[in-house]
């Protein structure tokens, strides 16, 4: 129970930030399209995971040694997320460098009215 628990705060880490990050991306009328999609792609992998880990499982032996589904959940949240660490720090990166050429875009129109 505490695992799960850990698993859901730990995806819930996740989740916020990457839908604020891809909102602040793109223009207001593509928003929604782009969380659309991310949703489209997360409940997908919902559905199909148990399809996976069934034939995982049944081709460890799952049914005479339970201990397998523990170490196949575990080695897949652990790639899981080391992955998206990966991704998260690369889009990071490109994230602060768009949102300072907003800002300077910004300042630039601004100093450009104050101008006027």
């Amino acid at each position: 129970m505490a695992a799960n628990a850990l698993t859901i705060f730990a995806c819930g880490s996740y989740y916020a930030p990457a839908i604020t990050m891809m909102q602040n991306s793109v223009s207001s009328e593509n928003s929604g399209t782009v969380v659309s999609t991310l949703s489209l792609f997360v409940y997908s992998a919902t559905t199909i995971s148990p399809l996976v880990f069934s034939r995982v499982a049944k081709y460890f032996g799952a049914a005479l040694n339970p201990r397998v589904y523990g170490l196949t959940i575990l080695a897949a949240t652990t790639i899981g997320y080391l992955g998206a660490n990966f991704f998260y720090w690369k889009g990071g990166k490109q994230y602060v460098k768009l949102m300072e050429e907003k800002k300077k875009l910004a300042e630039a129109e601004e100093k450009l009215i104050s101008a006027v």
